[in-house]
């Protein structure tokens, strides 16, 4: 056993430490089994966030910032990353290497294979190796002869792991169907959170910072605590989908003017990344400065969750994500989009309204509903959180993880 306290060493390596779902699962998983392994994370894109890797240091864990790896695939970098990678798994020399995003599922498969191979005549030293697929690349709108060369680089590299965990039975069932079998076994594992109640603060309190902070960045003429607020948390890229909510919103205003309510529909997206521009110009283009709101990073963001009067996720592919479960123990009301694995955590009526991924006409048709039925809205929001804190729980997700582990040790 290569470890320190006489404690297995898992390694985690994941492309980038820019704080979203994966990055929370692997800041999770780490600190949850930290007495019983000697945890590590690696990340790449370095320059972009340092943000996991800041926050599991100050949580005793120890890291490692992989100066070459990037998040696009780069002929120039990614040679150079995967021999990073090969150095620091020999220097390590970890029981289990975890690894997280699919380049790395990519990268850090081969470098662990070169190891195994270098090692074979000198003791035998191979580490098992894991990987946790946080919904597949391919299945996003991208052209065919990307998905067919991500595809092929998944299907290549299984060969070389010892088990994948995988959301969801789609994303099993998408992995059968491409070939993509690891040496044992596809595991599913729901993501899941443990938030006491305490942590979230109140609608007034939440809506105060949100309030202040809008005001400090772009003084708003009509936000207006009265208003019915729409609330969305997410990285701001193409995946989340957020230009049809965007588009939503301007319908939904479109319809109210047309009506005899007094309140408007206000729209606070919180998140940054690489579309910030892009949203910018496509709120003013649609005359929206004064009802959609990018409020920029939020560091816990989760806690002002009860801020909104109702929840949107317009995602465009997911796997879990951790900002709906964190909405559902909120207990605010939900429209997502039916994607991934989301209609399997929520039942379409019963505990959150799923629409169609890219359709801002049902996004807007199920946001006046909810806005005009009270009861409605409260009924989801009550069942999902008693789904979320029964069946969904961070501590069930890492037991889980933990017995991944111990298999294969």
């Amino acid at each position: 056993m290569s470890s320190k306290e006489n404690k297995p060493i898992v390694l985690h390596i994941i492309t980038q430490a820019e704080f979203g779902g994966a990055q929370k699962y692997v800041f999770d998983v780490a600190t949850g089994l930290s007495d019983r392994y000697r945890t590590i994370i690696a990340s790449g894109q370095i320059s972009i966030s340092k943000e996991l890797l800041v926050r599991a240091a100050n949580a005793g864990i120890e890291t490692v910032e992989l100066k070459h790896v990037v998040r696009s695939i780069s002929p120039l970098y990614d040679p150079v990353g995967y021999h990073e990678i090969v150095k620091l798994i020999e220097r390590l020399r970890p029981d289990i290497i975890h690894l997280h995003a699919s380049k790395m599922s990519v990268l850090g498969s081969m470098a662990a294979a070169k190891i195994g191979r270098r090692y074979k005549k000198k003791g035998g030293y191979r580490p098992k190796v894991v990987y946790t697929a946080h919904g597949w690349v391919f299945t996003e709108k991208i052209s065919w002869l990307k998905r067919w060369f991500y595809i092929w680089a998944e299907r290549f590299t299984s060969k070389m792991k010892d088990a994948i965990i995988v959301l969801s039975r789609v994303d099993k069932d998408l992995a059968y169907e491409h070939g993509i079998m690891p040496k044992k076994k596809i595991y599913i594992i729901n993501n899941g959170v443990d938030i006491p109640v305490s942590d979230f603060l109140s609608r007034e309190e939440a809506r105060h910072f949100i309030y202040r902070k809008l005001h400090r960045m772009q003084p708003p003429k009509l936000l207006n605590k009265k208003n019915f607020w729409v609330g969305t948390v997410a990285n701001l890229y193409p995946n989340k989908g957020l230009t049809h909510l965007v588009e939503a919103i301007g319908m939904v205003n479109d319809q109210i003017d047309d009506t005899k309510y007094d309140a408007y529909v206000q729209s606070v997206i919180i998140g940054d990344g690489m579309l910030r521009g892009e949203l910018t110009e496509d709120i003013a283009m649609r005359a929206l400065n004064d009802f959609v709101f990018l409020a920029g990073a939020v560091p816990d963001a989760y806690k002002y969750l009860r801020a909104f009067d109702l929840f949107v996720l317009p995602s465009l592919k997911e796997g879990i994500p951790f900002v709906l479960l964190e909405a559902m123990s909120a207990g605010v009301p939900i429209v997502a989009s039916s994607v991934g694995a989301i209609p399997e955590i929520l039942e379409n009526r019963k505990t959150a309204i799923l629409v169609e991924p890219g359709n801002a006409i049902q996004l807007a048709e199920h946001i006046l509903e909810l806005m005009h039925h009270e009861t409605l809205s409260s009924e989801l929001a009550k069942a999902a959180h008693e789904h979320v804190t029964k069946k969904l729980t961070a501590s069930k997700m890492i037991e889980a993880v933990d017995k991944v582990y111990q298999d294969l040790l």
